[in-house]
């Protein structure tokens, strides 16, 4: 869809982005990808036009919680660290749309759960159409408006969940989604 890999057959109707141009992409890897040799400002910096308010890239510092972080570079930083600055890097081109591939991965669950609430608190600020990869079906449930089950390969899709709004905030509406998901798995 972007390149990043050319063995598919089809095609991808890239449509028009919110301004009118084409549609702007950001990427939230499993691996935060920062440039090593930038700060923690550069970083978010890189992606954004010449002559940018730092002030933008100021509130999305402030809103990942890592302001006294600016100047820090990447290996300096925990990986919890690293993933909000590669999320804020994402909000940072305001994309029409986030590709975010097992982005909270490998983190302790109390570190997820404040990476989700983050997530959520910048989607808000900046609503965007998100496309999230995870195995994490608690993860899925708690963010997703729609889920897209998968099968085990050769993939293909087992049935599309459409989610109330309401069910990420209920413990019960979660755990009911959750055990409809698990019905497909068995």
């Amino acid at each position: 869809m972007q390149g990043l890999d050319r063995d598919y057959s089809g095609r991808v109707d890239r449509g028009v982005g919110a301004d009118g141009g084409p549609p702007r992409l950001a990427y939230v890897f499993q691996n935060p990808r920062l440039l090593p040799w930038r700060t923690v400002y550069q970083n978010i910096e890189f992606v954004l036009p010449t002559g940018t308010d730092p002030a933008v890239i100021d509130a999305l510092l402030e809103a990942v919680d890592l302001t006294e972080f600016r100047d820090t570079f990447p290996n300096r930083l925990s990986l919890g660290m690293a993933r909000r600055v590669a999320i804020a890097r994402a909000f940072a081109v305001k994309p029409d749309l986030l590709l975010m591939d097992e982005a909270f991965t490998s983190l302790d669950e109390a570190t997820v759960e404040r990476m989700r609430d983050l997530l959520l608190d910048l989607w808000r600020a900046q609503p965007t159409t998100v496309l999230l990869v995870t195995h994490d079906m608690r993860e899925a449930v708690l963010l997703a408006s729609r889920i897209i089950l998968l099968s085990p390969k050769p993939t293909t899709i087992l049935n599309t969940l459409t989610l109330p709004d309401a069910s990420g905030r209920d413990t019960a509406a979660v755990e009911a989604v959750l055990q409809d998901i698990r019905a497909y798995y068995r």
